[in-house]
């Protein structure tokens, strides 16, 4: 069984820290993605990217050192955790990340690799409910300093205006 999840990452155009500051922020996605194929494997979780030249395993995701900033792969193992704490069970497995989005230039390549994977592990979920997944993963689980907007506009995958001044229910304005 091979599933595959892809998110676009994204471009701010207005509001970029208004997701906990409050107001408004249009973003949009780009061209460049990020995919994740997850296939069934007989024990712990195997993450590789190949165009990075990135491996690691990790004995299951509960195991994984969420914090440990040295490893670019622990988003992985952040939101297999986080579906298993809501009930779907990840299980073992083999991820392997692709994609032409570059990372660490301001383009979400974090939260689109996130959402990437809570699709390829959850597919069923929603936009909005995989960007619920992966913004927990990693703010709450791996204590990244960060709002839901990137994660919410990689998840929804097209031009939104987004309404932060109720914070607990953002109003997506199409």
């Amino acid at each position: 069984m091979e599933r595959i999840g892809t998110a676009n990452g994204r471009v701010g155009l207005l509001g970029e820290h208004c997701d906990w500051a409050g107001g408004f922020s249009l973003v949009a996605p780009l061209p460049m993605s990020v995919s994740v194929t997850f296939t069934r494997g007989p024990a712990g979780l195997i993450v590789e990217s190949p165009a990075h030249g990135w491996s690691r395993a990790y004995p299951s995701a509960e195991e994984a050192d969420l914090r440990d900033a040295a490893d670019p792969l622990r988003y992985v193992p952040a939101v297999a955790r986080v579906l298993n704490d809501d009930g779907h069970t990840v299980g073992s497995g083999h991820i392997l990340i692709d994609g032409d989005l570059p990372m660490g230039r301001g383009f979400s390549s974090s939260a689109a690799l996130s959402v990437a994977t809570v699709r390829a592990l959850a597919p069923e979920l929603s936009n909005l409910d995989t960007a619920h997944v992966a913004y927990r993963a990693e703010h709450d689980l791996m204590g990244v300093a960060c709002g839901p907007m990137d994660q919410m506009a990689c998840a929804i995958g097209r031009p939104i205006l987004i309404d932060w001044n109720r914070p607990d229910e953002p109003e997506i304005i199409t």
